[in-house]
């Protein structure tokens, strides 16, 4: 019978090494590609970010998926709409016996619309989204930092940085609901120059993630993730 801390690695490994929740440094942290030939389903929404994402795992380091994100700044008509196909790689995994380590590629390619504060709305554009993610993580601790960028003619540039940190209450069975605390960090220079601080509760059950909190301002965030094998 396999050993309640190798079902929780193979658990982290499947839901939180990290994910593309759309292209995850632009979105919240969940994993990245699931196992082989299964689908992933995504979605996080909150009053400044949106982002969907489904994804289907070529091998057990590679996935192929379409997503839409949408970032808004605070107080403003000023928005950056995005819908493309992502691909996702596992560079690199460390394996230790009692931790795992990721380090994750992702690119996005697809079509960006930009609307500025005056509601004047650009031309369409196509723009490419490069993304690495690192990640760390045992039965009861968890890390991540991401740095992704939006690219694209006409000087379009938007960049987000991010850094999670958090811990489980107690270690659970495979079969159990087990319950996170994480905090985020995030900055995204041209929609504002502060760090956007969001602790959240995340709660995680086999294949299926959700998460629930808000930032320092008090602006609610959810997100939902789901592993399907067919």
């Amino acid at each position: 019978m396999r050993s309640t801390f190798a079902l929780s690695m193979i658990r982290a490994a499947r839901l939180c090494a990290c994910a593309l929740l759309a292209l995850p440094a632009l979105a919240s942290a969940g994993p990245l590609t699931g196992f082989k030939d299964s689908w992933m389903v995504m979605g996080e929404a909150s009053e400044l970010n949106q982002d969907w994402m489904i994804n289907r795992a070529l091998t057990g380091k590679d996935a192929l998926g379409v997503g839409y994100h949408r970032w808004k700044m605070d107080d403003s008509r000023h928005r950056v709409e995005h819908t493309g196909v992502n691909y996702v790689r596992r560079v690199a995994r460390w394996n230790r016996p009692d931790s795992q380590a990721n380090l994750w590629f992702a690119l996005d390619v697809g079509t960006t619309r930009e609307i500025h504060p005056s509601g004047h709305r650009m031309a369409d554009r196509t723009g490419w989204m490069p993304m690495v993610q690192f990640d760390w993580e045992t039965t009861r601790l968890y890390t991540l930092v991401s740095a992704a960028t939006l690219r694209g003619k006409g000087g379009l540039q938007y960049d987000t940085y991010k850094a999670q940190a958090g811990f489980s209450f107690y270690e659970v069975n495979f079969d159990e609901w087990q319950p996170w605390l994480v905090v985020e960090a995030k900055r995204m220079p041209r929609f504002d120059d502060k760090v956007e601080v969001t602790p959240f509760l995340r709660f995680i059950h086999k294949s299926l993630y959700v998460e629930v909190g808000a930032n320092t301002e008090g602006k609610p965030r959810v997100a939902v993730m789901k592993v399907f094998a067919f």
